[in-house]
């Protein structure tokens, strides 16, 4: 019974994770403005592979955003779970139209 448990939730990280890596890199594909941004970002502050730290990747603004929004529009259960807008909204220079 605790195995099986485990391997429940082993499973059900795996596939979270997997979930939100693919809506990821599917906006980065989508969106290549954003995608622009954060690449700028991580060449700016990853020059070699010693320099990837924890704190580094707390600093990179752009990128944490960028995969926030992505966790709001399709969450690790966007399968599940739709996530539109009810009216219309504008924040900055971008649109977002009802039903997005």
């Amino acid at each position: 019974m605790i195995f099986s448990n485990i391997l429940t939730f082993l499973e059900a990280g795996t596939d979270t994770t997997g979930n939100y890596t693919s809506s990821a890199v599917f906006c980065l594909a989508k969106y290549k403005d954003q995608a622009d941004r954060v690449r700028k970002e991580v060449n700016e502050y990853f020059k070699t592979t010693e320099d990837i730290s924890h704190d580094s990747l707390r600093k990179m603004d752009v990128t944490n955003a960028f995969l926030k929004e992505v966790m709001r529009l399709e969450g690790p259960a966007g399968f599940i779970l739709n996530r539109n807008t009810i009216k219309e909204h504008k924040i900055g220079n971008r649109n977002i139209k009802k039903g997005e």
